[in-house]
């Protein structure tokens, strides 16, 4: 089934969750984007930065590109928010 991957024997639908997160950055206005998050060290630019560079690692891995956005430090810092990330979020 394409989009369901199994994780340790757990069916995980991306789909779902790729349609959910459209739903959720549609709601995001500019002014919210300073606020806190139940992450307290994200404020809500910075959880999308991080959101953001997930989808692209995750692709990346998927397509077998194996690189800069698939080797990296997980202390190392947030990836920033890209412009058009209204529009390219909610696709990758």
């Amino acid at each position: 089934m394409e989009g369901v991957v199994d994780v340790s024997g757990v069916p995980v639908d991306l789909g779902a969750l790729a349609k959910d997160v459209a739903v959720v950055v549609a709601g995001v206005r500019e002014e919210d984007l300073g606020r806190g998050t139940p992450c307290p060290e994200y404020d809500v630019r910075a959880l999308l930065g991080h959101l953001h560079g997930l989808c692209e690692a995750f692709a990346d891995a998927a397509g077998k590109r194996f690189g800069a956005g698939t080797e990296v430090d997980p202390s190392a810092a947030l990836p920033r928010l890209p412009e058009g990330w209204r529009e390219s979020l909610p696709v990758r």
